[in-house]
């Protein structure tokens, strides 16, 4: 997808999400129950310590990537791991249906990841067959409903709990039917 049809379809979608008003009332209410959970769970944390230490790892990580991805390869190959570089998303995708049809894989269980989400994974693996079901439950509605999900941390947290529900009642027959099956 290009640069610009990305900006102009979030555009679009942030517009419509604007004028939905379950959508507003649930962003509030996810966001606020958050905001309070998050609070009570750090109140005793030295956050600004954690964050300025994780701000300098990452800093020197970056700084010397290449060092520490050769490093992790070896010590993976080492270990017994094939480790894979995709030049790209397009070039990752293929390795990773590649090793699945090597293994002749049909039905793939998958836990969230960004990485899978920024390269598209689970269209291009459906797209070719494969039935990919995610174990992360926020991951799971926003999968059923056909959607991406909208936020790293809580993939459906534009979702109310009755419409997730809703999803769920509506999967349970695949559901159903998938757990029935041999995998």
């Amino acid at each position: 997808m290009s640069e610009k049809l990305s900006i102009l379809r979030f555009r679009q979608n942030a517009a419509e999400a604007v004028l939905n008003r379950s959508l507003r009332h649930a962003m509030r209410t996810a966001t606020d129950m958050f905001t309070i959970k998050r609070a009570e769970g750090i109140e005793s944390v030295p956050m600004e310590v954690w964050r300025d230490d994780a701000s300098a790892i990452r800093m020197q990580i970056l700084d010397n990537l290449p060092a520490y991805l050769d490093r992790f390869s070896a010590k993976a190959s080492r270990a017994g791991a094939i480790v894979h570089r995709a030049k790209d998303s397009q070039t990752a995708r293929d390795i990773v249906f590649n090793i699945l049809k090597d293994h002749r894989a049909r039905k793939i269980v998958k836990a969230k990841s960004m990485v899978t989400e920024e390269i598209h994974l689970n269209p291009y693996l459906e797209a070719r067959g494969m039935e990919v079901v995610e174990t992360d439950l926020g991951e799971y509605i926003v999968q059923i409903a056909g959607e991406t999900p909208s936020h790293i941390l809580a993939p459906a947290i534009h979702k109310s709990r009755r419409r997730s529900g809703n999803y769920l009642q509506r999967s349970s027959a695949w559901t159903t039917r998938m757990t029935r099956q041999s995998w």
